[in-house]
């Protein structure tokens, strides 16, 4: 079977989710047999070297990239408010892109083409114009959401209505794309519902993300309590940016008062140099900045904290630190889309002093400690093994082709 991945970013480096879910994906179709062919803007906010991506997808039958602009520019934000266009959108519409896509389909044919996100959505037409393929929509996020939220807790009048107009356009070209797929691979059970909402008619199939054997480390027993909590996430998205500094204002002078000796480790690319300004070796705060191995920065961490309060789509690294055995503390909202059970398999806690109650319950208790560790350790083993997903995928390509 030959397949054609599309993305609107190099999935790589892969310090987050949607860079590790498509690039497990990936490696999961390749490793199964398949012919995988790769296209992907190689945009400005996340340019990667061609050099780097010839290193890292060598594994693939083919790659090409395309050099896309997609700063964000007042001109441009401002037209799209009298065009009433998404300007989440619009920053990823490019002749130069299009022209490559169009090359790419008129030289080789494919069984299945797949849309890694909402934000390539504008060149479906044109592929449905230039191929005979079946085209499925990998869907990682309901994308409006995200903005919805961040509207609802901005208390700038002029940011609420700027965010609330970019929500309402957004919303329209989501639920319209929605309606005219046939075939979503929707990352969690929410986007498969939400889907439903937004009158989807495709045939779903739900395909979360899958961790290879490499990704497993299991623990060595010991009686020793946590001491060192951590938190890692791409620090250009806002949702992250908040959780840090909620956590950092609310939820860590109540847990470093009661334990001193712990210390809170933070990373991210981009990394904010308001971020940067925030440590403190008197209060235990470390910020790395951006690292060049999320798995080696992880590796001697204990506690894993996910203090977003606004997302969409799954964690990816609540799964990856389930992997390598970490003891994780989230909100609500950090854990949507995984169902783990609070207390067995992480811990959940909205405000900051239940927040630090869970964290200072773990450091108290070692056994309860480790028991969660050990217990996410063998669930996530359980539910995301990427080649048992990925098997699922091939048999559900094999029907729709």
């Amino acid at each position: 079977m030959k397949i054609l991945i599309i993305c609107n970013r190099v999935p790589f480096p892969l310090f987050d989710g949607g860079n590790l879910a498509v690039m497990s994906l990936l490696k999961g179709l390749k490793a199964n047999g398949t012919d995988v062919h790769l296209l992907s803007m190689n945009t400005s906010r996340h340019f990667v070297a061609n050099d780097i991506v010839e290193k890292e997808f060598s594994f693939l039958n083919q790659v090409e990239t395309v050099p896309i602009d997609n700063e964000i520019k007042i001109g441009g934000a401002i037209q799209s408010i009298f065009n009433n266009q998404s300007y989440h959108v619009s920053r990823f519409i490019s002749a130069d892109f299009r022209t490559k896509l169009i090359y790419i389909l008129q030289s080789q044919e494919f069984d299945i083409i797949q849309l890694e996100g909402l934000f390539l959505m504008p060149y479906y037409d044109t592929i449905c114009q230039y191929s005979k393929a079946k085209i499925v929509y990998r869907q990682h996020n309901i994308e409006y959401k995200i903005w919805e939220r961040n509207a609802q807790e901005t208390s700038n009048p002029l940011k609420k209505w700027y965010l609330q107009l970019l929500t309402k356009q957004l919303y329209q070209f989501e639920k319209k794309q929605l309606q005219k797929l046939k075939f979503i691979l929707p990352i969690s059970s929410i986007e498969l519902e939400e889907n439903l909402l937004m009158g989807a008619k495709a045939e779903q199939l739900l395909l979360p993300f899958g961790l290879n054997e490499n990704d497993f480390f299991a623990a060595i027993d010991s009686n020793q309590s946590p001491q060192k909590i951590y938190h890692i996430g791409a620090m250009d998205w806002q949702a992250n940016q908040d959780g840090v500094l909620w956590f950092l204002e609310k939820v860590w002078p109540i847990v470093h008062e009661r334990f001193p000796q712990l210390s809170f480790h933070f990373a991210g690319r981009n990394m904010p140099e308001k971020f940067k300004a925030l440590s403190n070796t008197s209060k235990q705060i470390f910020c790395a900045g951006e690292v060049p191995d999320a798995t080696a920065f992880e590796m001697d961490k204990d506690i894993l904290i996910v203090p977003i309060q606004a997302a969409a789509g799954i964690r990816i690294k609540v799964l990856k630190a389930m992997a390598h055995t970490k003891a994780i503390v989230t909100t609500s909202m950090g854990i949507k889309g995984i169902d783990a059970i609070n207390g067995q398999e992480v811990l959940i806690a909205d405000t900051a002093q239940a927040f630090a109650q869970k964290i200072i319950q773990l450091v108290k208790n070692p056994t309860h400690f480790h028991q969660l560790k050990n217990q996410a350790f063998h669930w996530v083993k359980l539910h995301y093994q990427n080649k048992d997903l990925i098997q699922k995928l091939m048999a559900f390509y094999q029907k729709i082709k």
